[in-house]
């Protein structure tokens, strides 16, 4: 999942065929994988906001690295 509305604010979310970023709040939450990232085109509902679903999937063995740093 990917966050994608707090009530206020929409992070910006940029999805590429082997990465996706989240950047809110001064920080970026950063996934990449030797997989392909598909939009599932589905949102969401948590108490702590809307998120936005993403799946990833691969051939063989699929690994996903997951990084938060700020901006």
């Amino acid at each position: 999942p990917a966050f994608y509305f707090d009530g206020e604010v929409h992070p910006e979310i940029v999805a590429t065929e082997n990465s996706l970023s989240v950047s809110y709040n001064g920080w970026v939450c950063r996934y990449t994988t030797d997989g392909t990232i598909c939009d599932a085109q589905k949102i969401a509902a948590n108490r702590n906001g809307n998120y936005k679903m993403y799946f990833t999937s691969a051939k063989k063995e699929l690994n996903v690295s997951i990084e938060i740093i700020p901006c």
